[in-house]
């Protein structure tokens, strides 16, 4: 039987690169409205952040998801714990965020590496 992630380990191609890098973005959209709700500051700063994401799964630049993941880490909410906080929710939204930009980061590497 194959796992799920034995599956991902075999994308190959722009296509399915491009489709994994899609699909990790939607996960991400679906939880701005709980980012927004428990966020402490800059309403609308999780919409701008999946606008760029979405440039950038357009057409991939290294650089360009790098700055996106700095901005990321450096929202107040990024490395709440306290889990009796309500931004610690915010926080947990952005790591999904963060992971859909490091599989972007990741593909990227990987077609600059394979020459496409």
């Amino acid at each position: 039987m194959t796992t799920p992630a034995e599956r991902v380990d075999r994308l190959d191609g722009p296509a399915s690169r491009a489709e994994f890098a899609a699909l990790a973005a939607a996960c991400a959209t679906r939880l701005a409205p709980v980012f927004e709700s428990f966020a402490r500051t800059g309403k609308g700063r999780y919409a701008d952040w999946l606008a760029q994401l979405g440039a950038c799964i357009s057409s991939p630049d290294p650089a360009r998801t790098r700055e996106l993941q700095q901005q990321i880490k450096a929202a107040p909410e990024a490395f709440v714990d306290d889990s009796n906080r309500p931004d610690y929710y915010a926080m947990r939204v952005l790591g999904v965020l963060f992971y859909a930009v490091e599989v972007l980061k990741r593909l990227s590497r990987s077609f600059t590496r394979n020459g496409r």
